[in-house]
């Protein structure tokens, strides 16, 4: 099972997800940069939660928000899209 997470991104060192099959992207301008800064720590939340509730996921974490917690619905939009073609 695919799951994605829309959010201010996952920190990957965090110690319940380093063994986790999670990626974490960032859209910039229609291009994917690998990302790990969750600045609020709210992504990273929500992913520990789905991985503790869930076995064999694959975890799409798409950075939509900034360091202050705001993003735009243009970037909204491009990681609504992005997940629709994930394989």
């Amino acid at each position: 099972m695919k799951i994605a997470v829309i959010d201010s991104d996952v920190n990957l060192r965090d110690e319940l997800l380093v063994n986790q099959p999670i990626e974490s992207i960032q859209l910039e301008q229609g291009v994917r940069h690998k990302c790990n800064d969750d600045y609020s720590g709210h992504g990273t939340d929500i992913v520990k939660i789905i991985c503790d509730q869930t076995s064999n996921s694959r975890i799409i974490s798409v950075q939509v928000l900034n360091n202050n917690n705001k993003g735009s619905v243009d970037a909204l939009c491009k990681a609504i899209e992005y997940c629709g073609e994930i394989e």
